[in-house]
C-alpha cells in the first residue's frame, strides 16, 4: 500500500521525524489520508462497480444469445482494471521515491549542501508525475532559495506555493507554518511592511493553534521585524519569553539563525548585555561556510556584526556598504536598514 511509503517517515526514531520539522508531519499524515482514501474508492467503489457491470453485461448477452459480447465485456474490463492497478503501483513507486529525495534533500539542506537540496527539490517542484508532493517540494525549495541568499525568487515561489496551492496546505493543516515562512523571507530581504501582513495572517488562521512549531517561527519573524525597525529591547525581551519554546520546538538549522538574531539584539539593545551576546553567539557557530549570510545581504548592521565575529563566508561584509557601529544598528530608520 502506498501508505506504507509515508509510514516509513513516521516510524523513524519512534515517531514523527522531528529532525525535518512539524511540516513533514503534517506531509505523511496527509498523504497517508489521500492513500487509504484511494485504496477504499479502489475496494468499496470500483471493483464492485466493475463486477455489477459484468453481470450485467451477462445477464444480457445470454438473453440475447450473443457469448462474444460477454467475452468482449469480459476482456475490456478486465484490462480497465489491470491499468489502474498498474497506476496505483506507479504512485506508490512514486510516493516512495519522493519520501527518499525529500529526504536527502532536507539532510542535505541541514548540512550545509545546499546545491544538492536545490537540485532535489527544483526538480520535484516541476515533477508533474507526483502532483501530491509539489507544494511540499516547494516549500523547501523557497526555504533553500532562502538560504542560499535568492531572497527575491525564495519570495516569490513562497507566495506562488501559497496561491496555487492553498487548498492542500490548508487540509493538510500546512498553510500557517508556509505563511510564517513567507513572512521570514519579506522580512529578511527588507519588504517589513508585507512581512507584517503575512505574520498577522498566519497569527489569525483557523488552524495556527495547532501547530507546535508555529509560535517559535513567529518569534523568529517578529524578533527580525522588530530589529529592523530599530526596536531591539523588545526582541530581546520577546525571546527571553520564548527562549525555552523556541528550543523545543525548532529544528537546529532554524535555531541557529535565530542565536544569531537574538546576540545581534543583545549587543545593539544594551552595552551591558554585551556579554550575554557573546555568550549566544558561542551557542551559534555555523555548521559550514556562510550558513549566516543570507541574513546581512539586504541588512547592513547585521552585515556588520557578523563579519565582526566571524560569522560569515569569507570574513567580508556581506551586505555592502560602509560599516555600521552597533550602538546605531537600533537607532536608525528602517528605510536606512533596508
Amino acid at each position: 500500500m502506498m501508505a506504507a511509503s509515508w509510514q516509513r517517515l513516521r516510524d523513524v526514531d519512534g515517531g514523527i521525524v522531528v529532525r525535518m520539522g512539524e511540516e513533514r508531519a503534517c506531509m505523511v499524515e496527509w498523504n497517508a489520508a489521500k492513500d487509504r482514501a484511494q485504496v477504499a474508492a479502489a475496494k468499496f467503489i470500483f471493483l464492485p462497480g466493475a463486477l455489477a457491470l459484468l453481470a450485467a453485461v451477462y445477464c444480457h448477452t445470454e438473453s440475447e444469445g450473443r457469448p462474444w459480447v460477454l467475452a468482449l465485456s469480459t476482456l475490456s474490463i478486465g484490462l480497465l482494471v489491470s491499468c489502474c492497478a498498474i497506476q496505483m503501483v506507479r504512485n506508490r513507486r512514486q510516493a516512495h521515491r519522493f519520501v527518499e529525495d525529500i529526504d536527502q534533500g532536507a539532510s542535505a539542506l541541514a548540512r550545509g549542501d545546499l546545491t544538492l537540496a536545490h537540485a532535489i527539490f527544483s526538480l520535484w517542484s516541476s515533477n508533474g508525475t507526483f502532483p501530491r508532493g509539489t507544494p511540499w517540494a516547494r516549500h523547501y525549495l523557497s526555504w533553500t532559495l532562502m538560504r542560499m541568499g535568492a531572497l527575491q525568487q525564495a519570495v516569490v515561489i513562497g507566495d506562488d506555493t501559497v496561491r496555487r496551492y492553498a487548498r492542500v496546505l490548508e487540509a493538510s493543516g500546512l498553510l500557517p507554518l508556509v505563511v510564517v515562512n513567507l513572512a521570514l523571507y519579506h522580512a529578511v530581504l527588507g519588504n517589513l511592511d508585507k512581512a507584517q501582513l503575512e505574520l498577522t495572517s498566519a497569527e489569525h488562521h483557523p488552524r495556527a493553534r495547532r501547530l507546535s512549531s508555529l509560535p517559535a517561527m513567529k518569534a523568529l519573524v517578529r524578533a527580525v521585524l522588530d530589529c529592523r525597525h530599530g526596536r531591539c529591547a523588545d526582541a530581546v525581551r520577546m525571546l527571553d519569553e520564548k527562549w525555552s519554546e523556541c528550543e523545543a520546538t525548532l529544528t537546529g538549522e532554524t535555531l541557529r539563525p535565530l542565536r544569531v538574531i537574538r546576540a545581534f539584539a543583545l549587543a545593539a539593545a544594551d552595552l551591558r548585555s554585551a556579554g550575554f551576546s557573546e555568550i549566544a553567539i558561542a551557542s551559534a557557530k555555523p555548521v559550514y561556510a556562510g550558513e549566516y549570510d543570507f541574513l546581512g545581504l539586504t541588512w547592513r548592521e547585521m552585515a556588520t556584526f557578523l563579519v565582526t565575529h566571524q560569522l560569515t563566508r569569507s570574513g567580508r561584509t556581506v551586505g555592502g556598504g560602509d560599516a555600521i557601529t552597533m550602538s546605531s544598528a537600533c537607532g536608525s530608520s528602517p528605510a536606512a536598514q533596508t
